[in-house]
């Protein structure tokens, strides 16, 4: 079963998210694990995804319905198919991702010796 690009993008969220919290852990014998209720609430604090909860709740079940989340013990996690979905999805994002990073540290103006300025017909 293919994603649709909803189901892609919460599923990247619920990956990165996982990924970055736990980075925060690494020097413990921790992981962080979420209900499916905070990672909505958290989501739509953090304006991870635009929707509103019930949408996010019908894409999570729609993720697990073609098994790529599963809860263990109430906590949202993501299952293997998951985990291989989320590091393709993450695998082509980030390579954009790094331009935007780079570009918005360093001034582009800077690199560009013969670039040209023109008036702007705003």
């Amino acid at each position: 079963m293919n994603l649709t690009s909803v189901e892609r993008f919460i599923l990247f969220a619920l990956g990165e998210f996982y990924k970055q919290a736990n980075k925060k852990l690494t020097d413990k014998p921790l992981q962080l694990a979420l209900t499916k209720v905070e990672f909505i609430t958290i989501a739509r604090k953090m304006n991870l995804a635009p929707k509103k909860e019930r949408a996010l709740y019908k894409n999570l079940e729609a993720l697990e319905t073609k098994k790529f989340i599963s809860y263990q013990e109430r906590n949202l996690m993501l299952t293997n198919k998951g985990h291989k979905s989320f590091q393709q999805i993450s695998g082509q994002i980030t390579p954009f991702i790094n331009i935007k990073l780079i570009l918005g540290e360093e001034n582009p103006i800077n690199h560009a010796r013969k670039a040209q300025t023109v008036f702007s017909e705003i």
